[in-house]
């Protein structure tokens, strides 16, 4: 549980203030696909450094679903100890396309779905930039305080399907906060 939590402190780091977390993702482990259109090294700069992110295709695991993205950062900034290595589940509703980044076992096998968390974002890539919308946490804990969503201190408790129905309905006010990437040139 110890390493969830510190993936978990990471991530934030990561994805910036406002993320909150959810029990479950936005579609099925089992019928992911990926989306080629994030395959690469992109770059973010900011105050502390370059933000390196690769995503790619999962390598093949026994029990773990073909279709997810392995996403790796690292970061220039001397404040990172290690990189961060996840996979995450690609996601289109609508026109829009969305990520739950996996925290927690990779296997879907109900070996420890408790320890398992994802944090959603929503993504858009042009060319060659990709515009990442962070979680307003505080939408979503009013959202989970008036009931309008499932959840409780420390994340979304809403099924898949509810998930869905909620960001379709509520899209631009639940992914608030963007951070830029440009992809790096291959030489």
């Amino acid at each position: 549980m110890n390493e969830l939590r510190a993936a978990i402190c990471t991530t934030a780091i990561l994805l910036s203030a406002g993320c909150s977390f959810s029990q479950n993702p936005l579609s099925s482990l089992d019928a992911a696909v990926p989306d080629h259109d994030l395959y690469g090294v992109w770059v973010r700069k900011d105050l502390w450094g370059n933000h390196y992110t690769m995503i790619g295709p999962n390598p093949d695991k026994e029990g773990v679903p073909k279709g997810l993205l392995r996403i790796v950062e690292a970061t220039d900034s001397k404040s990172q100890n290690a990189p961060l290595d996840v996979l995450a589940l690609a996601t289109t509703i609508g026109d829009s396309r969305y990520l739950s980044v996996i925290f927690g076992p990779e296997k879907t096998n109900k070996e420890a779905p408790d320890e398992r968390a994802f944090v959603l974002c929503k993504y858009r890539v042009v060319d060659d930039t990709c515009e990442i919308f962070n979680l307003d946490g505080k939408f979503i804990r009013e959202q989970i305080r008036t009931g309008k969503i499932k959840g409780d201190s420390s994340a979304l408790t809403a099924s898949t399907g509810e998930l869905r129905e909620w960001v379709e309905k509520n899209d631009t006010r639940i992914f608030t906060e963007k951070q830029v990437f440009r992809r790096m040139p291959l030489k």
